[in-house]
């Protein structure tokens, strides 16, 4: 195997000590309004027409199976129909996340808040996509199969074994969506006391 490396309801989040991307960037609550502030509206059909090339061109040079690692996270906000249906990572998504989470200098305690991973829709295209444990009660409580939502992830990277690419992205949060209801490009976030490490 080879590792590539490329260059309404108040919208009040909840916000969790290990939430991956305040622990990984935020020193104070303002810098990490800063970093949900960074998640940008864009689609997962996007980020993998803009890098499916790349990773064929890369990928296509090295062993039957190879992961590819993002230095740019594309923190997105994106929205998704939520299936109700949820299973374990598999194995060899989560081989991706350990490899990530090594080059990034994650915490072990962050990278285990990603147990289980949740079947979502992006039009006709589905994606098993990891989720804060935190979140799963959330999720079965706040949200109905078949149910619009708006996810915060990031884009760790990619595993192709032959001809099938594997995307891994990690959820972090999330907005049920209501019908014809837009969110606002900066969602209010209550900031938790808990945050200062």
């Amino acid at each position: 195997m080879s590792i590539v490396h490329d260059k309404g309801r108040s919208l009040k989040f909840r916000i969790y000590v290990a939430s991956l991307y305040v622990f990984l960037a935020a020193e104070s609550p303002v810098a990490a309004q800063k970093q949900w502030e960074a998640y940008q509206p864009r689609t997962l059909s996007e980020i993998v027409r803009q890098h499916r090339s790349e990773i064929s061109d890369e990928t296509s040079r090295k062993s039957n199976t190879s992961i590819l690692l993002t230095s740019d996270e594309f923190p997105s906000r994106v929205r998704l129909v939520y299936s109700g249906r949820v299973r374990p990572i598999a194995t060899k998504k989560r081989d991706v996340i350990l490899q990530w989470a090594k080059i990034r200098g994650v915490p072990d305690n962050v990278v285990h808040l990603f147990k289980n991973e949740l079947l979502f829709l992006e039009d006709s295209q589905q994606y098993w996509i990891p989720v804060q444990e935190q979140l799963l009660s959330s999720f079965e409580q706040e949200l109905k199969a078949g149910q619009e939502v708006e996810l915060f992830l990031i884009w760790v990277g990619t595993r192709r074994e032959k001809d099938t690419v594997d995307w891994v992205f990690l959820g972090n949060e999330f907005l049920p969506m209501e019908r014809g209801h837009n969110p606002p490009a900066s969602a209010e976030i209550q900031m938790s006391n808990c945050l200062t490490q």
